[in-house]
């Protein structure tokens, strides 16, 4: 029963880290919850494996050190709110970081299944992006100005920046 709800928990964890770059087209809210949901899975997962040792690494350390370092500061600081609504959180991105790589060992699937997920997203966008192009809008029907593309994001014009950002990570998944 324990090693079908670990294995329940290992591909829902898998399926939210490879629905990232979806979910990135979408805002912000979608991929910072993506990121805790599969951050605190990841936790559950080292606890019930007891693979805890993972972050008796040096890398983790200095960025454990560093977000508290970053918590004192924002306590120390005028308006404490503000400031550790930024910073409290900051941590998840380095249990991200953790998880990717503990992925990479742990789950020889997860590379191709990314792979493909992130096809599907460019494939989407650029799809999108001739579409806008030939017809001056988009899939979604918001105006294309002639001058950049912003497919799916509306009115941010970001459609470049989240290509030249993945595009490495395509690249590495292929190889």
């Amino acid at each position: 029963m324990e090693n079908n709800k670990t294995n329940l928990i290992l591909k829902c964890t898998n399926i939210l880290i490879c629905l990232l770059p979806i979910f990135l087209i979408s805002g912000p809210f979608l991929p910072d919850l993506s990121i805790s949901i599969a951050s605190f899975f990841f936790l559950y997962l080292l606890v019930t494996k007891k693979q805890l040792k993972i972050f008796n690494n040096k890398f983790f350390l200095i960025f454990l050190f560093y977000s508290l370092y970053l918590i004192i500061v924002s306590i120390n600081s005028n308006n404490i709110y503000l400031s550790l609504e930024s910073s409290l959180f900051y941590l998840r991105f380095g249990l991200f970081a953790m998880l990717i790589s503990w992925l990479l060992v742990n789950y020889e699937k997860f590379p191709i299944i990314f792979f493909y997920f992130l096809i599907f997203a460019f494939s989407i966008l650029f799809i999108d992006g001739l579409y806008s192009i030939i017809f001056k809008k988009n899939i979604l029907g918001y105006d294309y100005d002639g001058v950049r593309l912003s497919s799916f994001f509306r009115d941010e014009k970001i459609l470049g920046s989240y290509i030249s950002r993945l595009y490495p990570i395509l690249v590495f998944s292929f190889l």
